[in-house]
Order: structure tokens, then C-alpha cells, then sequence
């Protein structure tokens, strides 16, 4: 007796128990296609729907065709396959999130948050500057500007002292030529 195929339709309401019974009839109908197989209690593992999930919210809406997209169907058909040994659906789903985010890396966008908007992301750049800028802005480095004032002021002390010094030295050359210019002019009166 020959197996129809197994189809599985995704949807947000598909459970952890519809995905198990999905991979048990695919590992059947495997069994009788000569595939090389792995138990589905091995290969599906308790909260890999929640992964899942994770994943695909996480997933870029812009990934090209050769980073692919996860999609749950042909990833369970993975308990069954041909020509190589299967991997656990785990292991298939960090293979795949491996190979976008090195793409989203290689495209310097943020893996944190995949489906940014350049726009988006222009301007929360623009933010992370403002704000780095201002924390270093807030905590001056006061002891750097004390001394900065510090040279200020001898600095203008010692122009204060090299006026003074020239001036006493030259009040008495400067007293004398006006006395004998007052001399002087007193003498043509």
C-alpha cells in the first residue's frame, strides 16, 4: 500500500501537535520512498514552533531569493530526505538564520532589527550620535578646564608685569623729555 503524500497547510493557529503528527505521516510516507530518516520525536523537539515563529517575525521582508525564507512545511518534510542524513529541525532553522544574518551583515544592516526602513534607520543613527554627544557633553573634564584657567591667568599676570616693567622704565626718560619740551616751549613764549 502506497502513501499519499502529506500536505500541510500554516496558519497562526497551527500547534506543536499538528506540526508533530505533520512529520510522523512524512516520516512514513518517507519509509516507503527509501528515504533516509530520523525519529520524529528527534527530529521535532518541544518549542521549536515557538523558534519558529521567532524567526520568521525576525526574518527581513527585503531577503533575496538566495538567503531564502523559512517556511515551516518544507522544513518539517526535513525528517525524510534523500541522499544525505536528516537534521534536527533546530538545526535547520540556525542554518538558516546563520546565512541571513551574515547576509544582513554583509549589507550593514542591523541584525537587531532587520526590517528597518533606511529612513528608520538614518534618523535613529542621527539620535544614538545626539545622545552620545551630549553624555559626553555633560561631564566635562572640569579639572582639564581649571588648568586651562590657571595658565590664563599667569599668563596675564606675567603681560601685566612685562607692561609695568616697561613703563617704570621709561617714566623717567618720558618725565624728562616733557620737561624739556615744557622748557623748551616756555622758551620761545
Amino acid at each position: 500500500m502506497t502513501t499519499i503524500q502529506p500536505t500541510f497547510n500554516e496558519s497562526p493557529h497551527t500547534t506543536e501537535e499538528q506540526c508533530l503528527e505533520f512529520v510522523r505521516q512524512w516520516h512514513q510516507y518517507g519509509q516507503e520512498q527509501g528515504f533516509q530518516l530520523m525519529e520524529p520525536e528527534t527530529f521535532w523537539q518541544p518549542g521549536d514552533l515557538e523558534r519558529y515563529r521567532q524567526t520568521v517575525a525576525w526574518w527581513p521582508k527585503d531577503a533575496p531569493p538566495i538567503v531564502g525564507q523559512p517556511w515551516l512545511a518544507s522544513m518539517l518534510k526535513g525528517v525524510a530526505v534523500f541522499g544525505r542524513e536528516p537534521e534536527p529541525f533546530t538545526q535547520t532553522l540556525t542554518f538558516l538564520w546563520k546565512r541571513c544574518y551574515d547576509w544582513l551583515v554583509a549589507e550593514e544592516r542591523d541584525p537587531k532589527n532587520p526590517n528597518e526602513s533606511k529612513e528608520a534607520r538614518r534618523r535613529r543613527m542621527a539620535k544614538e550620535r545626539v545622545a552620545r554627544s551630549r553624555e559626553f557633553n555633560a561631564k566635562p573634564n572640569t579639572e582639564h578646564v581649571r588648568q586651562l584657567h590657571r595658565e590664563y591667568i599667569a599668563a596675564c599676570q606675567a603681560r601685566k608685569a612685562a607692561v609695568d616693567a616697561t613703563h617704570a622704565a621709561h617714566t623717567p626718560a618720558v618725565e624728562a623729555a616733557h620737561a624739556a619740551w615744557q622748557e623748551a616751549r616756555a622758551s620761545l613764549a
